[in-house]
């Protein structure tokens, strides 16, 4: 979500370390399919660990590059120093999730990248009109971003206060 936004919006995407680091990408339809077979089988008091389960898993590079393919834009990068804590690579043990469940993920970062890149790309008009409350309670102000600084004033009715136009 967020790096495919900023990649859209040409704004550079915080990289922390080399991009190097390992991770078990996870499409949210392979883990909805984890949720409802651990609901159709329940087991009380199981634990089950849902990801992808990759045999060998990507890189945050080739998460970048995936969402560049997918959006036909070359990404702005930011390389950071690494987190405290980061760990190099991360993996998901679903051996458990298969056994009882038969959890089987079916989505390749590729593809699951490239079906988060359609309904995105469908979906930016309505992902823009992004809503935040002014954290000042007299101001009641409704902003609507990343738009342009657009202000609207909550009627009296909703904030059981005058409303008076507002600048920017």
């Amino acid at each position: 979500g967020k790096f495919m936004d900023l990649i859209h919006r040409g704004k550079p995407i915080p990289i922390f370390g080399d991009g190097t680091a390992l991770r078990d990408f996870t499409f949210i339809d392979d883990i909805i399919q984890g949720i409802v077979r651990v609901i159709d089988r329940p087991r009380p008091f199981e634990i089950y660990n849902l990801g992808r389960g990759s045999t060998i898993p990507h890189s945050v590079l080739d998460l970048i590059k995936a969402i560049e393919t997918s959006l036909g834009k070359k990404a702005l990068t930011n390389f950071l120093p690494p987190q405290p804590g980061d760990v190099p690579a991360t993996q998901a043990d679903i051996s458990k999730a298969r056994s009882l469940l038969d959890y089987e993920p079916s989505f390749p970062l590729s593809e699951g990248i490239a079906a988060n890149a359609r309904w995105f790309l469908a979906n930016i008009p309505k992902l823009f009109v992004a809503v935040s409350l002014s954290s000042s309670p007299s101001s009641n102000i409704l902003s609507l971003s990343p738009l342009p600084d657009v202000l609207v004033n909550f009627p009296e009715s909703i904030s059981g206060q005058d409303s008076q136009p507002s600048a920017p």
